[in-house]
């Protein structure tokens, strides 16, 4: 769990270093781009957070997750809070889909878990 926090820490503080220098140089920043190089930096801890809610082996689509809402805590701080949206399936089968959002905070312990919601998606076989 600790290294989860680290990592969680430590993705968060590149991740603000980069796009404070981004943001300063180049006004206009593509959302996408912007979702995709957040989602690719919280991958690890996206996977940890899912493998530890379901207790196996998950995964999630890169290309449908979502960024919902990057918070910062204090203004003079480096706190943040994340909430985004992924489509998670079961790893060894590669089925048994489901979306879930989950609410991340780094703190000087390391990334927590304040949020998860689970909407489990119909089996194909039952439309």
């Amino acid at each position: 769990m600790k290294k989860i926090l680290i990592g969680f820490i430590s993705s968060l503080m590149i991740f603000c270093s980069i796009v404070s220098v981004s943001i300063a140089k180049e006004k206009n920043v593509d959302k996408r781009e912007y979702n995709d190089f957040l989602i690719t930096l919280l991958g690890s801890n996206i996977i940890n957070t899912l493998d530890d809610y379901y207790g196996k082996p998950r995964s999630f689509e890169m290309k449908n997750a979502e960024v919902l809402e990057v918070r910062k805590i204090e203004e003079e701080g480096m706190y943040f809070i994340v909430t985004i949206r992924v489509r998670n399936f079961d790893k060894r089968t590669n089925n048994d889909y489901g979306i879930d959002t989950m609410t991340l905070a780094n703190t000087s312990e390391g990334a927590q878990l304040l949020d998860f919601q689970h909407i489990k998606e119909p089996d194909s076989t039952s439309i």
